[in-house]
């Protein structure tokens, strides 16, 4: 009899721990694994892209679904399309947030309009993580892009344009379009960040390394 107690004593030892397991917060799970070919495949990405419509009213949207704190960068093309046509790769502006752990904000036109001129626009959002994130298990150092890792924007009443994109495919503004664009890009992004109080190298891995 003292034998079968003990094993109940055990099993229900066991459960307890199971279920304190279980109760353990997500904010402390590290989860976010090295990248791999099928970043997107779960419909969060680093890299969005999508037409901006030149309406003043538009405004852009951010969305971040993860659990950590996110750096969004917008990066505002010129756009090739409609009566309001614009030169195709010409940079025209940036604006870069922060956004908490579930946050949707707002970004309003005349935030990425550097002038009152209208013009068809592109854009390209890169995400990262204000504070580096861990692979889990040890496997290799924390770090900038990883799966999982992400976020989401689109543009007044558009939910669909806006697409998905490997975050391996960014690149900055050519300066064989428009000469030093590719400068004007990363000092506006660098500026947003210090803005921001945060970290210079938070997009170090997009190609943006801030003084």
């Amino acid at each position: 009899m003292r034998a079968i107690l003990w094993v109940s004593i055990l099993r229900g030892m066991v459960g307890l721990a199971v279920l304190a397991l279980a109760g353990a917060t997500p904010a402390a799970a590290d989860h976010f694994k090295p990248l791999s070919p099928n970043h997107t495949s779960y419909g969060v990405a680093q890299l969005n892209y999508g037409n901006v419509p030149p309406f003043l009213d538009f405004i852009v949207k951010l969305m971040n679904p993860v659990h950590v704190t996110q750096a969004a960068a917008v990066i505002i093309y010129e756009s090739d399309r409609g009566a309001n046509a614009g030169t195709p790769e010409k940079y025209l502006n940036c604006v870069v947030r922060q956004l908490t752990p579930h946050a949707s904000i707002s970004i309003e036109e005349g935030d990425y309009f550097p002038t009152t001129d209208e013009v068809s626009t592109y854009a390209e959002v890169i995400w990262a993580p204000v504070a580096k994130v861990s692979p889990g298990k040890g496997n290799g150092e924390n770090r900038r892009i990883a799966d999982g890792l992400g976020g989401f924007f689109h543009t007044g009443r558009d939910l669909h344009d806006p697409r998905l994109a490997h975050p391996g495919l960014f690149s900055l503004p050519s300066n064989t379009v428009v000469a030093g664009q590719r400068e004007d890009a990363i000092n506006c992004v660098c500026t947003g960040l210090s803005g921001l109080v945060l970290s210079g190298d938070v997009f170090s891995e997009f190609g943006i390394n801030c003084p």
